[in-house]
């Protein structure tokens, strides 16, 4: 995954291999069961879905660092494999852990200061939140 924002070409990846593309493609696909291609292009997607996870970058740069061509190529290979745009699934993400962390009580400032708001508390209390209220 730390080369994951390179550029991993089938030719690349059998240069790096030493040997053709051709060939590589034929045994990475016998052996994995997928194309060196496909490959690739999930990984990318896995590592996308880490940095929406996990961070507030803008999508523009998550694309950048995973080694999308661009934020709109990240949204077409999204769709294809996932059903969802990078936003949608951020926001998703998001819905669940927020009903997940306010479905146990918590003293952490960091939800009050960004849930409490929301919700129109000073501190969580331990309810569910509806899976349709935005954040």
């Amino acid at each position: 995954m730390a080369n994951i924002g390179s550029s991993l070409t089938a030719a690349a990846l059998a240069d790096m291999a030493g040997m053709s593309a051709r060939n590589l493609a034929r045994l990475f696909a016998q052996e994995a069961g997928v194309t060196p291609h496909e490959f690739v292009e999930r990984a990318r997607v896995d590592a996308a879905r880490n940095r929406l996870e996990g961070t507030e970058r803008a999508l523009k740069v998550i694309a950048h660092e995973c080694g999308f061509a661009s934020d709109n190529h990240m949204r077409a290979v999204f769709a294809k494999l996932l059903g969802v745009s990078p936003s949608q699934y951020r926001g998703s993400f998001r819905v669940f852990l927020q009903v997940k962390h306010l479905a146990s009580p918590c003293s952490n400032s960091l939800c009050a200061a960004t849930l409490g708001a929301a919700i129109g508390e000073t501190r969580c209390r331990g309810r569910l939140a509806s899976p349709t209220q935005r954040f």
